[in-house]
């Protein structure tokens, strides 16, 4: 059995997600956590969506020490490995990742 692979889609998932929390911690309130998932427009794919979701979520608690757990990922039927390697790519991502993808993931195959 090989190793899972991010697909392109995964990863621009990802990075919008790690983004999005990225922008509402800079907002610098103490609720800026409480504005994750505000105004934005929803992915087509639904599991495409619970890792943005995800990786939005896993940052933002990211900063605060907190552990998020994958059930969404779970449901959306990635395995354990994916998860891992998702968790692995999120985590190491840099604080100013690179500017969200300008190519329309939910078109990218």
């Amino acid at each position: 059995m090989s190793a899972p692979v991010l697909t392109l889609r995964e990863r621009d998932a990802i990075l919008l997600g790690v983004r999005a929390a990225e922008a509402a911690l800079r907002r610098g309130s103490r609720h800026g956590v409480l504005l994750l998932f505000a105004d934005r427009q929803r992915l087509a794919a639904p599991e495409l969506q619970a890792l943005r979701d995800y990786a939005e979520l896993c940052r933002a608690m990211l900063a605060q020490g907190h552990a998020v757990p994958p059930t969404s990922l779970h449901e959306a039927g990635f395995t354990a490995a994916q998860i891992a390697l998702f968790d692995a790519h999120i985590m190491a991502m840099p604080v100013d990742a690179p500017a969200i993808p300008t190519r329309n993931i939910q078109d990218a195959r």
